[in-house]
């Protein structure tokens, strides 16, 4: 996929690479985050890409060339556009404009890392951090309770908790979106591609 808009600037690239090593600076000063590494490669810039990796609870964010990316083998390969990225820092529900709305490809490096999820450790990273219910509640309590009430797996939670849920979970059913699944599903793609049918 390619931008639908200009491409952007070397300012521009600059900018947001302070601005993301800002956040995972800050990120990963007021809560430990798990290792990950990872490259941010932007459509909108393809010239160079923005390298992000958090070991031992520090987080280091710096520019490769494009053509270095091969050589440093992340655990993901996050392509979006810069817009989004700065979106994704700036708004309170920024992170949605990417995971709803499918404007990205994520490429993992391996089954070990589809399991690891540096894609979201990463978008975790970058996002503003949401207030905790218990905020929200001191916040706007009316509104609070009034999506509790409305939401069924938060009631299902409830009645769980209580002992009051009449749902009984068949054990031998497979697992909903098993990871397993997902490997079989790229696998076949790959191979329906290297057959020509993809």
């Amino acid at each position: 996929m390619r931008p639908l808009g200009p491409f952007a600037s070397p300012a521009d690239f600059a900018e947001l690479e302070d601005e993301v090593r800002a956040r995972a600076e800050q990120a990963t000063t007021r809560a430990p985050i798990e290792p990950f590494d990872a490259v941010l490669v932007l459509w909108d810039y393809p010239g160079a890409a923005i390298h992000v990796q958090v070991e031992d609870g520090r987080a280091q964010v710096e520019t490769i060339g494009a053509d270095a990316i091969g050589r440093l083998d992340p655990q993901v390969v996050f392509e979006t556009r810069s817009d989004l990225v700065r979106s994704t820092m700036r708004s309170v529900f920024g992170q949605d404009l990417i995971t709803i709305g499918y404007a990205a490809q994520v490429t993992l490096r391996s089954r070990t890392a589809m399991r690891d999820n540096p894609h979201e450790r990463l978008l975790n990273l970058l996002s503003r951090q949401q207030p905790r219910w218990r905020e929200r509640l001191r916040r706007d309590p009316a509104r609070t309770l009034g999506f509790v009430v409305g939401d069924p797996s938060i009631r299902y939670e409830f009645k769980s908790r209580l002992g009051l849920s009449t749902f009984k979970k068949d054990r031998a059913a497979p697992a909903l979106y098993g990871i397993g699944d997902w490997v079989d599903v790229a696998r076949r793609r790959r191979v329906d591609r290297r057959e020509g049918w993809g």
